[in-house]
């Protein structure tokens, strides 16, 4: 693989449409490209819909469940002495309503939270050393992936542990170490107006207008970002999108991809 490029930022600054969009104008270049976009099954990188087991544990919830056993074994990722089972595919729930009820209450990334947190960092740096280890996307010169390094990562230890901006980038400096031989590099899109930016996306979904605490929240996670984004040993930039000239974000993102 040639590089990792983690494209970041709050939720509603666009990062799923830069993903794309990088990806279309390597692709026009002549390379071959890898694109990981926020909730997809398929990430590497990230955990999205995922229920915890000790192996033990999962062994008695599969002997309960037998008929779905080889379903559950198609969707298993191992990582030590851990079982992550997905339960979901984008929006499609993968097992029984029955079954989902009981995936969902061991649910490893979202608040409440299912595990210490010293479990959760363990588990996230077993995933990132077996991507490494498995030589996964070895064909791909560029992966890209959203907001896997920094976003996800900060949101969840955030609401579910409270984590302080150190914990967060102990962590994160661990796993941009476990891909450093893969010359990773992190692109953030920043803008002065993220509560306008939440509205836009959340209309384009259906959803109803931002909170005061949701625009609250995630004004504090651009903080803690722009803090851990300093202090990793990577190469980052930060590309300004408030004035919402995206051809020109596209442009500067694909010179700085490029040039590294």
């Amino acid at each position: 693989m040639k590089k990792l490029v983690f494209v970041e930022g709050v939720s509603g600054v666009g990062k799923s449409t830069a993903v794309r969009a990088l990806g279309e104008r390597l692709t026009a270049r002549g390379h071959s490209v890898c694109c990981y976009l926020e909730g997809d099954s398929a990430s590497p990188l990230d955990l999205c819909w995922v229920a915890h087991f000790e192996k033990a544990d999962y062994a008695r919830f599969v002997a309960v469940n037998e008929p779905f056993q080889e379903v559950f074994e198609r969707n298993r990722i191992d990582i030590g002495s851990d079982v992550l089972l997905r339960y979901r595919d984008g929006e499609k729930d993968l097992y029984t309503q029955e079954i989902m009820a009981e995936v969902q209450m061991r649910e490893f990334c979202y608040p409440p939270p299912g595990v210490p947190l010293q479990k959760f960092q363990e588990v996230f740096l077993g995933l990132w050393r077996r991507y490494v280890e498995s030589n996964m996307d070895a064909s791909c010169d560029y992966a890209v992936f959203d907001a896997s390094l920094i976003g996800h990562t900060a949101s969840d230890m955030l609401r579910s542990y409270n984590a302080s901006i150190e914990t967060i980038a102990h962590h994160v400096q661990a796993l941009a170490a476990c891909v450093q031989g893969f010359h990773p590099m992190a692109l953030y899109l920043s803008s002065d107006d993220i509560g306008v930016r939440l509205a836009q996306a959340g209309q384009s979904q259906g959803q109803e207008p931002p909170t005061q605490e949701q625009t609250a929240f995630w004004t504090r996670r651009k903080a803690v970002d722009l803090a851990v984004l300093s202090r990793i040993p990577i190469k980052t930039h930060i590309i300004d999108i408030t004035d919402g000239c995206w051809d020109s974000a596209y442009d500067e993102m694909m010179e700085y991809v490029v040039d590294q």
